[in-house]
């Protein structure tokens, strides 16, 4: 009886340290998850070793490692919880194909793009046998499939699996489900891959509003909706646009991880190229205008004998002085023309204009 007794307390303390570990997962805090669910194993592996719940466990693990992108040790979690189930629950059970699932994702992300349609074939196969044709599993499945075929740049078929993946979630979750964004967002990259950017715009925000009202602001999904939209806008050349997503970006992920993430810093230079690109199309529009009113022709060619010009700017100010020992009328309503379409901080326009003035004096 006091052995029972201790199991059983054993058995409850497992299975909250499983659910904390579930919620930080679904937070985002995979290394707060990682660490429930390690306790939560170690106290099942002396209870039952082999009981699906000690499956289920090494799943959750293996799926950490592949949020933190530890593929081999997911690969070994998964093996482990194969093992297990197969012993326990037969080849057609729906945890089964869960690990087939999970381990075709593994070698999706290695490159091994065979083995992972081998092993979402699996998971599909066991799905449609057990769970019928409009199971969220299923659109999981479609949805990895689609996954592959996006790897490999077959980006329509990779559109049709998604597709069927999103049809079979609408019928079946909440419509601002975060899975259902994730779909969208999924979808977007396809368009965004085939330049069809005002199509991948409209999946990225639908995909960022559904990850504003469930997950917040300050979760990982949050952050990537933000910063592909920002990266669309870069491609489309609406850079103020690209500038306030990457800001977005990285206030979710200052947020979430603090300010040394790789990936704020990669949406800070982003941003520096962003207005660096504004900058140079600033000076490209201003240089073909200003040429144009240099070369303006003046009426009164006896003005050229007789103009002598001393320049001077002051970048700072902006301010222009202009000497001229014979003062003509058409010459400096000339002047005043050019000078009104100068970019004060705009070096090249300037010597334009000074190498102008000297042809006229000579």
């Amino acid at each position: 009886m006091k052995l029972e007794f201790l199991e059983k307390e054993h058995v409850n303390v497992s299975e909250s340290y499983c659910k904390i570990g579930v919620a930080y997962f679904d937070q985002g805090k995979y290394d707060k998850a990682l660490d429930m669910y390690l306790k939560s194993l170690e106290i099942n592996r002396k209870i039952d070793a082999k009981h699906p719940d000690t499956a289920a466990l090494y799943g959750n693990i293996a799926n950490i490692y592949i949020k933190q992108g530890k593929y081999d040790d997911a690969l070994s979690m998964n093996s482990k919880a194969l093992e297990v189930q197969l012993e326990k629950l037969g080849d057609n059970h729906p945890s089964v194909a869960t690990t087939y699932s999970n381990t075709g994702q593994i070698y999706d992300h290695q490159g091994k793009y065979n083995d992972a349609i081998s092993m979402y074939n699996k998971s599909l196969e066991i799905e449609l046998k057990q769970l019928g044709d409009c199971h969220p599993s299923i659109a999981t499945t479609y949805g990895n499939i689609a996954s592959v075929y996006l790897n490999q740049s077959k980006y329509d078929d990779a559109l049709s699996m998604y597709n069927k993946s999103l049809e079979i979630k609408k019928s079946q979750l909440d419509e601002n489900h975060p899975s259902i964004a994730t779909t969208y967002n999924n979808i977007g990259f396809v368009y965004d891959k085939q330049k069809k950017y005002d199509e991948a715009l409209s999946m990225y925000d639908k995909a960022s509003q559904v990850y504003l009202k469930t997950l917040g602001n300050n979760h990982p999904n949050t952050a990537l909706s933000f910063r592909n939209q920002a990266h669309v806008h870069y491609r489309k050349s609406n850079y103020d646009q690209a500038i306030l997503f990457y800001e977005k970006s990285i206030t979710s992920l200052s947020n979430l991880y603090g300010e040394s993430h790789p990936q704020i810093a990669r949406a800070k230079e982003k941003i520096t190229q962003c207005n660096n690109q504004k900058q140079k199309n600033r000076k490209a529009a201003a240089i073909p205008q200003t040429s144009k009113m240099i070369h303006l022709p003046i009426q009164n060619d006896k003005i050229n004998q007789s103009l002598i010009i001393n320049l001077s700017t002051s970048t700072s100010e902006g301010n222009f002085c202009i000497c001229m020992q014979n003062r003509n009328l058409s010459a400096i309503q000339y002047l005043h023309k050019v000078f009104l379409c100068i970019d004060n901080e705009n070096d090249l326009i300037c010597k334009n204009i000074t190498q102008y003035a000297r042809q006229k004096k000579n």
